[in-house]
């Protein structure tokens, strides 16, 4: 049978309680401070996460627009050649086939200019985009 503890006994295991409570109080000290700091850093994650998505939106809104640009430069420019063509095909014989074969030339330096163009906007912004991932501490 057990015996029955005796004062000193109680006094031993409830400081020997106490020390294990203080341990534990400092380890929830700790995790609360833990805690709080990734609760910041979740926050301030969230923060360039938002700026991010802004920045791309802000991006798409600018390339998008600039499309609808180059489509409406391109429109004019392509109505104007095709008035230059019927002028020309009107007023010469000759000369016709010439102008025809330069109205032909100067739509696709302008296709292949256009194409260049977007495929540098669209790579700008992937280059943007990996810069931004790459060095996070950089806000524009």
């Amino acid at each position: 049978m057990q015996e029955p503890k005796t004062q000193s006994g109680l006094e031993q295991e409830l400081s020997y309680l106490q020390t294990y409570i203080s341990k534990i109080d400092a380890s929830v000290e700790k995790l609360t401070a833990i805690s709080a700091d990734v609760t910041q850093l979740l926050a301030v994650h969230e923060n360039r996460l938002t700026f991010q998505e802004r920045m791309r939106e802000q991006l798409e809104t600018r390339v998008e627009r600039n499309k609808e640009l180059s489509d409406e430069r391109y429109g004019k420019i392509l109505d104007k050649m095709e008035e230059i063509k019927t002028a020309q095909t009107s007023d010469l014989g000759d000369a016709r086939v010439e102008v025809l074969n330069k109205i032909q030339e100067t739509n696709n330096k302008v296709s292949t200019l256009e194409k260049w163009m977007w495929t540098c906007l669209g790579g700008g912004a992937v280059a943007f985009l990996i810069i931004d991932k790459l060095v996070p501490n950089i806000h524009l």
